[in-house]
């Protein structure tokens, strides 16, 4: 193999990065991203795999399939998250890794979470292409239950593996849903090596955003990643005939929550960051029949940014708004947080390797902050981790109009290539 290696992101390792780049194959990718959209795909062009499904577990298997033809070694931790490994699973390794999700929001799109599954994977395929030996243990990881689908809280499967939350601490959103008795029914996969940790994480996904699209911009190098607070309003008034009740006798929890959401939009108006954004997600409304005052109403809420202080300040706001509407409509109220995460700020060094590994390959970067968050900032806390954005058309993203151009992806699967293949090499030589 090419053993040109630098102690110092900074600095250029011309040959490897650009022949692993130049050995990725458009043409596998896009099959891979194609096959994959058929598992849960939609008439209206988008895809419905929720975690925990039987779509879900028909893509894991069909993407586990492609690591071992790619010549990975196939595990899985106790949640379900899947790891293709270039030196056999083996205990106690330091390893590079890069990957995304798999699963969709209802009625999703194709790429999203998808592009960075298969760029890490066809990244290891140009590899074995090239007949180049990884730098150091390199690791493709397809981390489970991004999307808040089944639960109210996102990123589980990667914040179960980083230890900060558990099966237990699951709030089902919706209908319950027993995980427990469905990870038994995986107990028989293969193991992930016991004390494996990670050196690195990668992660290549579509912006979810229209800044890139809007500049023309290749690829996204991201700098922080939005931590996301969300909170559940529950307003109790009185359930009366909505024919005999007089206006000014009413206590009307859904009028209530009306207020509550547009407090909640004019509270993330007030902040300055752009990325400082506060939505009434979900509100359900009791009893729900046309001839009844509404008595009881929830307002789910969604409140991010990529600075604590901002998200605490909006909080705030929203919630004395709320106290102040439930006294002024002669409503009860409670506030309940249901998940707390804390903004990620990436390394400098690796921002620069991500704008090293763009940039060598002529692409055109723009930094940006993430205000979607991502499985990377789960194991921030733990590793060095880097992202990559590539455009989405009009900024569409969770919708099946959701789109990236061919060309696009294979510049951040390329971006991906150069970058891993850089970071990899680096810390192996350090090591």
């Amino acid at each position: 193999m090419n053993t040109n290696t630098d102690t110092n992101m900074d600095r250029p390792l011309p040959d490897l990065p650009r022949q692993i780049a130049d050995a990725v194959n458009p043409d596998r990718v896009m099959t891979r991203i194609e096959a994959l959209a058929a598992i849960g795909g939609l008439p209206n062009g988008g895809v419905d795999r929720p975690a925990f499904s039987d779509t879900e577990q028909a893509a894991t298997e069909l993407f586990a399939r492609w690591m071992r033809e790619a010549g990975l070694t196939v595990a899985y931790d106790a949640f379900g998250n899947l790891f293709g490994s270039t030196d056999d699973n083996a205990a106690g390794s330091v390893v590079s890794a890069a990957g995304s999700h798999l699963d969709t929001v209802p009625s999703g799109g194709r790429y999203d979470g998808v592009i960075g599954c298969v760029g890490a994977l066809e990244v290891i395929a140009a590899m074995h292409d090239a007949g180049v030996t990884p730098p150091m243990p390199m690791e493709v990881v397809v981390w489970r239950a991004e999307e808040p689908y089944r639960f109210m809280q996102g990123r589980v499967g990667s914040l179960v593996y980083a230890g900060k939350l558990t099966v237990a601490d699951l709030v089902p959103r919706g209908e319950p849903f027993h995980v427990a008795a469905w990870l038994q029914t995986e107990e028989a996969r293969p193991r992930r090596g016991a004390e494996r940790t990670l050196a690195s994480l990668l992660e290549l996904h579509i912006e979810q955003g229209r800044r890139l699209d809007d500049a023309d911009v290749d690829i996204g190098v991201v700098t922080a990643i939005s931590g996301a607070t969300r909170l559940r309003i529950s307003l109790t008034g009185t359930a009366d005939h909505s024919g005999a009740t007089p206006m000014g006798l009413r206590h009307d929890a859904l009028a209530a929550a009306a207020e509550v959401v547009l407090a909640t939009e004019r509270a993330g108006h007030d902040e300055p960051l752009p990325e400082s954004v506060a939505t009434a997600a979900i509100l359900t409304v009791t009893p729900g029949a046309m001839n009844v005052v509404p008595g009881g109403a929830e307002v789910f809420l969604d409140i991010r940014s990529t600075d604590a202080v901002s998200v605490a300040r909006m909080i705030t706001a929203i919630t004395d708004a709320t106290t102040v509407i439930a006294r002024r409509r002669r409503v009860a109220v409670e506030i309940f947080t249901l998940t707390q995460a804390t903004p990620v700020a990436l390394e400098p060094a690796m921002i620069a390797a991500v704008e090293t590994g763009a940039r060598t390959l002529g692409y055109s970067t723009m930094q940006m902050a993430s205000g979607a968050g991502h499985d990377a900032q789960s194991v921030a806390e733990h590793t060095r981790v880097g992202m990559i954005f590539v455009p989405s058309r009009a900024g569409v993203s969770h919708a099946p109009q959701e789109y990236t151009a061919p060309d696009a992806i294979l510049r951040g699967v390329r971006t991906l290539a150069s970058t891993w293949t850089r970071i990899s090499a680096s810390t192996n030589h350090d090591r």
